[in-house]
């Protein structure tokens, strides 16, 4: 996601305060494990596209997982993930829906496979990451976040809904990311001591 890359690089360009390490991991938690042992940081936010599952989540909503789950039906809790995540959650925006993500090693391009998924895990959204990297993340004892933007119903109409809608999706998450950066420097103290 080159576009949030240099988006973020030119609102927060030589902040002492606050470092950026940005890797592409492309579609897919397989293309995690060619980069992994290159993640380093305070925190570390997945950001990026995922596919609406539940019949109440809309493209360009912004999907802030309290909860991961993936095809093995394991769960990862943000609160073990990231200390001290429910103070977190009292300054992130409300609009900001908080629903659990499932990760899916290919793309839900069908209705059977997503009301599949909604069934057996409970999940509203997926991707094709998180988990994978939250799992990481843990195992490393790095923080952990997961922003992610809807940007397709998960069906068969996915591919087309994901390339219509990927450009408006991207300047969304920019300026979400913006804002979950910012409160992370503004409350570096309480946020991101590891307890």
């Amino acid at each position: 996601m080159l576009p949030v890359r240099s988006h973020l690089a030119a609102v927060f360009d030589r902040n002492g305060d606050i470092r950026l390490n940005f890797r592409q991991i492309g579609r897919g938690a397989q293309r995690f494990d060619n980069i992994q042992n290159t993640v380093t940081g305070d925190v570390v936010i997945n950001v990026g596209t995922a596919g609406a599952i539940a019949e109440n989540l809309e493209p360009f909503q912004i999907v802030f997982a309290p909860y991961l789950i993936n095809s093995c039906m394991e769960r990862l809790f943000q609160t073990e993930l990231f200390h001290n995540y429910e103070d977190l959650l009292t300054c992130v925006p409300d609009r900001w829906i908080r629903v659990g993500l499932f990760t899916a090693s290919e793309p839900v391009l069908s209705v059977r496979e997503k009301e599949r998924i909604r069934a057996e895990c409970g999940a509203a959204a997926v991707d094709m990451e998180a988990f994978t990297i939250a799992r990481y993340c843990r195992q490393k004892k790095m923080p952990f976040l997961s922003l992610k933007v809807i940007s397709d119903t998960a069906d068969s109409e996915t591919l087309l809904k994901f390339k219509k809608n990927l450009g408006k999706a991207v300047e969304i998450l920019c300026e979400q990311l913006v804002i979950l950066v910012r409160i992370l420097q503004e409350n570096r103290e309480c946020l991101l001591l590891n307890g």
